[in-house]
């Protein structure tokens, strides 16, 4: 089992968890999805761990990781479904005769309510990706 591995620091502790802030890029250059993730790019990004170390601290530097399959799950949820929800709606209405700009706003309507459905189920996702702290970087 691979796994997807970013360096931060540690911004806050909470009671359930920390939050901690990395850095989007360095752990892509492995990532077989890079090339059409929307994350391409250095940019920062805050991370919230649940179940973190108690002796971890505001300002540790860390690694954090995320099982690679559910970096792929986040991309198939965010691009291909998507996509493919779009094309088939819209060669669908086209096969029944619809007009272009008809079949157009109900491919438009299919992406509203599929995003609209990942919306209401966000946390029960946002669940299923877990982060954890691996080690402390020195």
């Amino acid at each position: 089992m691979s796994y997807l591995e970013h360096v931060g620091i540690v911004n806050k502790i909470t009671g359930d968890g920390c939050e901690v802030s990395v850095v989007v890029g360095d752990a892509c250059q492995g990532c077989h999805a890079k090339s059409v993730c929307g994350t391409s790019g250095e940019h920062q990004r805050s991370i919230f761990v649940r179940h973190a170390p108690l002796h971890l601290r505001a300002g540790d530097r860390v690694v954090v990781t995320m099982q690679s399959s559910l970096g792929v799950r986040a991309v198939v949820f965010a691009y291909i479904i998507p996509f493919i929800t779009l094309t088939s709606t819209l060669f669908i209405n086209l096969a029944l005769g619809l007009s272009e700009a008809m079949a157009a706003l109900s491919a438009l309507l299919a992406m509203a309510i599929y995003f609209l459905i990942l919306y209401l189920f966000r946390n029960k996702l946002e669940r299923t990706i877990e982060f954890k702290i691996k080690t402390m970087v020195s």
